[in-house]
């Protein structure tokens, strides 16, 4: 069995998930098993690692920093921006970090 989201990050059972890397400081994207990417807070209130929610569009998958990435990511949840190359990207209005209501 692989390791578990957490040991990836380097935290305990019952610690948050960081939302930046060390060292660099860029913004950790938690994906889902339905694909989708959630920033560290909408992963912290609403991810799972138990197996049992396996296909709910929760269970936390995988891992990556936002380092290197010529992509611009929001979170599916919230549409925090995670990575910061937007420009051109169709959602370059919310890159303040803010969804508009």
């Amino acid at each position: 069995m692989g390791k578990s989201i957490r040991e990836m990050v380097g935290v305990e059972p019952g610690d948050k998930l960081p939302a930046f890397s060390w060292p660099g400081g860029y913004d950790i994207l938690y994906v889902t098993d339905d694909g989708g990417v959630l920033c560290a807070d909408c992963a912290n209130a609403n991810g799972s690692e138990n197996p049992e929610d396996k296909h709910s569009g929760w269970y936390l998958e995988g891992v990556m920093s936002a380092a290197g990435s010529d992509s611009c990511h929001y979170c599916d949840n919230c549409n925090r921006q995670l990575a910061g190359y937007c420009d051109g990207d169709e959602h370059s209005e919310h890159c303040d970090n803010r969804m508009e209501a």
